[in-house]
């Protein structure tokens, strides 16, 4: 048991200890704001000349053909004419026998617009080599006849559509042959009537075929939407339209000139978008869908059009998208100091090949017609922003 005094004498040389660190303040935070920083601050900037840009189509994207028409009360008739290529199987039980019957399998995974409506499509054959790569929304491909028309509702679990025999006589050699990539390129679903564009596959999603001993299923492959959008609606006011599938995608710029930070460090930053959920969902028609986009990927974009993935947000519960990531900042301070590595920032659908597991629908945005509404400048408490907080280089 120690003694009075030695318990005074111990508390006596803790607090000197203590003082004498505090006399001496060069360390504490060292190595968070550094050892000549002053007073950390909190700046806020707006974002300045939003508006809409180019989409941005990757490589590579999950092959769920849409097609279908529907009118969207909020933003116009959309025409979607759907190409699906398929990929050859080798099967030397195919290749023994004739085909005997052939069939289109489709699996409806994804609807816009009246789930209650019936929806008919007819099938045309595609008569030249395409390449989903790179192409526009507006492409389009020669195509053969009507090879049949068939009629479905939106939330069948799967539709099954068997071609005339006419043409699996005609096409037998080719389903059969071990050439069949390079000789068959695929089939258009082009929309003949009702209110909805559906998206089939990628699953389960193909052509199917049968001999007298064999049967083989054919998988869809690479996909290809064309998208026409007819008595469009404009946004409201102050709104930027982003859809996913058709374009338009947004892009922005950050004008820091004005700001005197160059002696400072930027400790954190982020972009702040608000979007507007009441209007993408407001006045829908009865059994009517619209899908919308809940996250985004953020991009620089330089001078000569290179583009780097800097952040990604999904919305939040008020229904901000804040990109915030260390990349954000680091871009930023650059600016900042004179370093312009960026000449704007644009907003893109998640690239499925940069998405790295766990997540749902957005591997699948860009085989949609998803929309969001962003709030542009001028838009008060909602308009966009940049927040930083920075530290004083004394």
């Amino acid at each position: 048991m120690k003694r009075p005094f030695q318990r005074i004498f111990l508390l006596a040389l803790f607090v000197g200890l203590l003082l004498s660190a505090c006399d001496d303040p060069s360390n504490v935070g060292e190595g968070l704001i550094g050892p000549q920083s002053g007073i950390p601050f909190t700046n806020q900037f707006p974002i300045s000349d939003f508006r809409p840009a180019s989409i941005f189509q990757p490589d590579n994207l999950a092959p769920r053909v849409l097609a279908g028409r529907v009118e969207d009360p909020a933003l116009g008739t959309y025409t979607v004419r759907g190409y699906v290529d398929i990929i050859a199987v080798t099967s030397a039980g195919l290749r023994a026998q004739p085909v005997e019957r052939a069939e289109i399998q489709l699996t409806p995974t994804y609807v816009y617009g009246d789930t209650t409506s019936e929806v008919t499509l007819a099938i045309r054959e595609v008569l030249e080599e395409w390449d989903q790569e790179g192409l526009p929304t507006d492409t389009s491909f020669s195509v053969g006849p009507v090879i049949r028309e068939f009629t479905f509702h939106p939330t069948d679990s799967v539709v099954v559509v068997e071609l005339p025999s006419d043409w699996v006589a005609e096409h037998d050699a080719i389903i059969r042959d071990v050439d069949f990539g390079e000789l068959f390129h695929g089939f258009r679903l082009d929309p003949i009537s009702g209110n909805a564009v559906v998206g089939f596959g990628p699953n389960r999603t193909g052509l199917f075929a049968v001999t007298s001993e064999d049967s083989t299923a054919l998988p869809a492959g690479q996909s290809y939407q064309h998208v026409e959008r007819s008595a469009s609606i404009a946004p409201p006011p102050d709104r930027i339209l982003m859809q996913a599938g058709s374009g338009p995608g947004a892009a922005f710029s950050v004008n820091l000139s004005d700001v005197d930070l160059r002696t400072s460090s930027v400790n954190r930053a982020s972009i702040e978008i608000w979007t507007d959920t009441v209007t993408v969902q407001q006045d829908l028609p009865p059994h009517f869908v619209r899908p919308t986009l809940d996250a985004l990927d953020l991009y620089g974009i330089t001078e000569t059009g290179n583009a780097s993935l800097i952040g990604r947000s999904s919305l939040d519960d008020d229904g901000r998208l804040v990109f915030d990531s260390p990349s954000v900042a680091g871009a930023l301070e650059r600016q900042l100091l004179g370093e312009v590595t960026f000449d704007h920032y644009q907003l893109r659908i998640p690239d499925p090949n940069t998405l790295t597991g766990g997540e749902g629908q957005e591997l699948y945005y860009y085989s949609s017609l998803n929309p969001i509404f962003l709030y542009a400048e001028g838009t008060g408490s909602r308009a966009p922003f940049v927040f930083m907080t920075g530290t004083p280089l004394d």
